[in-house]
């Protein structure tokens, strides 16, 4: 709730918010704050490797197939992929 409480936040944020807080239910309470750290962190990495540069990638890959030499195009947004 804090982060929500300090910025409002995109589906992407909240859809990662969301993922976080099922892996810490899924930590054992008998696990070592380290331990659970290096889990969390994992899990962090893998939510941004699967949700985050793949949808990224498939951007790309959509639109070297619709773009050609010569188009204008108009953009909406601040991605460093468009």
């Amino acid at each position: 709730q804090f982060l929500i409480d300090c910025r409002p936040h995109s589906t992407t944020m909240g859809n990662a918010i969301k993922h976080v807080r099922r892996a810490i239910l899924k930590i054992p309470p008998e696990m070592s704050e380290n331990d659970a750290k290096a889990q969390l962190y994992g899990v962090i990495e893998n939510f941004i490797s699967s949700s985050i540069t793949m949808a990224q990638e498939e951007i790309i890959h959509y639109a070297k197939m619709k773009i050609n030499d010569g188009d204008v195009i108009l953009t909406y947004g601040r991605l460093h992929v468009v």
